[in-house]
């Protein structure tokens, strides 16, 4: 998960893929996954950003 995010940010994929991809990570399990998500919270589109940091916040309430 995390190579594809680096892929894309690469090649300049706008902000709605970034936002689709994030979304689609919500239900994938895994430190991968997880990684990624990380990487996304720190976006500059804000609304990437934030669903991102949504999404880390809720895996985390999951755990416990």
């Amino acid at each position: 998960a995390r190579d594809l995010v680096d892929r894309l940010a690469q090649h300049g994929t706008d902000a709605p893929a970034r936002g689709r991809l994030t979304q689609a990570l919500a239900d994938i399990p895994g430190a991968r996954a997880r990684r990624a998500l990380v990487a996304l919270a720190r976006d500059a589109d804000r609304a990437v950003a934030l669903t991102a940091a949504y999404l880390l916040r809720r895996r985390a309430a999951r755990r416990c």
